[in-house]
């Protein structure tokens, strides 16, 4: 789900490790607003609005699977770490991203 991010996966492990949250809780919830995390997403979520043309390849990656972008979008992109990129080639980094840039953005 989160792709070895390893902020991401701290603060899953922490919510199961004390209590807070369950498996099925955690996983239910994950790509929401309810979910941990939250604070993370809207982070890049603002910041994707604020610039729109980082919002737009970001989207074409998502609806494509993977995609050749500009290279300065997919430095950007690959920056905040939500793409991967392999050669010229970028691709969303985790399910969680994929999930929720989905949501929103419909």
């Amino acid at each position: 789900m989160v792709g070895g991010h390893p902020y991401l996966v701290q603060l899953a492990l922490y919510h199961l490790q004390s209590g807070t949250l369950t498996l099925d809780e955690l996983l239910s919830t994950v790509p929401t607003q309810a979910g941990i995390y939250s604070s993370d997403l809207r982070h890049h979520w603002q910041i994707l609005q604020t610039y729109p043309e980082l919002l737009t390849a970001l989207q074409s990656v998502i609806k494509l699977g993977s995609a050749q972008l500009d290279p300065l979008l997919a430095y950007k992109l690959e920056s905040m770490g939500l793409i991967d990129l392999q050669g010229n080639q970028a691709s969303i980094s985790c399910e969680l991203y994929r999930q929720y840039f989905s949501q929103v953005q419909s």
